[in-house]
């Protein structure tokens, strides 16, 4: 079972959104994978904001359950991949766990189309949290294809 590791700022929309599709995409490809999602600000216990909920209802997964949490050392050093939305994410989980930077990666470097960083939804108009599922969606699939014992 390959385990990834979803990292953005406040663990709310980003990294939940892209632990679900991995999830998601895994279980209908039949690729076994586990995925979790952090985040680097260290918020505790908070639930995913509406819109993020919405989005994700949409193509039907349900993030109700969703609680934030920060970075955890040892759960990084046990990733078999860490992805990261913005190179602050990546520099702060190298930091913290640095054997595990050679398994770190900026999620966008999977983007077929734009290897910018994934940017934050966070605040902004409900067209961005659908550009960012979208663009998770885009993602999540190529690097699912590039996960050892993917069948794709």
């Amino acid at each position: 079972m390959y385990r990834a590791i979803f990292v953005c700022s406040g663990n709310l929309c980003r990294s939940p959104m892209a632990m679900a599709l991995l999830q998601h995409h895994g279980s209908l490809s039949g690729t076994s994978v586990m995925s979790l999602s952090m985040g680097t600000l260290d918020l505790v216990g908070r639930s995913a904001p509406r819109p993020v909920l919405e989005v994700m209802e949409e193509i039907g997964i349900n993030l109700h359950g969703h609680r934030s949490q920060g970075l955890r050392r040892q759960l990084l050093e046990h990733a078999d991949g860490i992805f990261a939305m913005e190179r602050h994410h990546l520099d702060a989980v190298c930091a913290l766990a640095p054997g595990a930077a050679t398994r770190t990666h900026l999620l966008s470097e999977f983007d077929p189309d734009d290897p910018s960083p994934i940017d934050d939804p966070m605040g902004k108009p409900f067209g961005a949290y659908l550009a960012c599922r979208d663009r998770l969606q885009r993602i999540i699939p190529v690097l699912l294809s590039r996960l050892p014992g993917s069948e794709h």
